[in-house]
């Protein structure tokens, strides 16, 4: 329970990305399977699971040990 909850704000600012962007992807199921939380009625992310849609999307090499 240690993991930051992040706000749609704040992922859409670490993916470059608009709120509107972020909100449809949640509407659909894929390709943009990215999981999201409600608390309190309000949109989470947790950090570890857009730290892990992002690596499931990382092209060319490979990931650190």
């Amino acid at each position: 329970m240690d993991e930051p909850l992040l706000t749609p704000q704040e992922v859409a600012d670490l993916l470059k990305i608009s709120l509107h962007t972020l909100a449809s992807w949640r509407r659909q199921a894929n390709p943009h399977d990215l999981r999201w939380i409600e608390v309190g009625g309000s949109i989470r992310y947790r950090s570890g699971d857009v730290q892990a849609w992002l690596d499931k999307r990382t092209l060319g090499g490979t990931l650190p040990a």
